[in-house]
């Protein structure tokens, strides 16, 4: 059983060897922000590329060549982005109840309000 094993691991470096520069394997951990991170790794997913999400720690791990690793980032930077600010507006109103009767009153009427009496 040792044997296959050695063996085995001996081919997928001989395999890994012969693969050319630009077809090296990468992993790289990309941190999401704002949006859901197992939404997101359904958008980015591009055949021949491992996306796994972790919605605890907030991250997309990609497995795949460096140029594929490359472009889901540059996507991931894209898709998370803040939400839109909310528009708070204020509005101020300030009303007066003014009320006036023909009929006299012991009350004295202010300075204030002779004018407009």
């Amino acid at each position: 059983m040792k044997q296959i094993l050695l063996i085995a691991f001996a081919l997928a470096g001989l395999v890994r060897a012969q693969q050319p520069d630009s077809e090296k394997i990468t992993s790289k951990i990309i941190p999401v922000h704002y949006v859901n991170v197992n939404h997101l790794a359904n958008l980015v997913s591009i055949p021949g590329l491992s996306v796994k999400s972790d919605s605890q720690m907030s991250v997309l791990v990609v497995t795949g060549p460096e140029h594929g690793v490359d472009a889901i980032e540059e996507m991931v930077k894209k898709l998370d982005v803040p939400p839109p600010a909310e528009v708070v507006s204020t509005i101020e109103l300030t009303g007066y109840l003014v009320s006036g009767s023909t009929q006299a009153r012991g009350d004295e009427i202010t300075a204030d309000l002779s004018s407009t009496v």
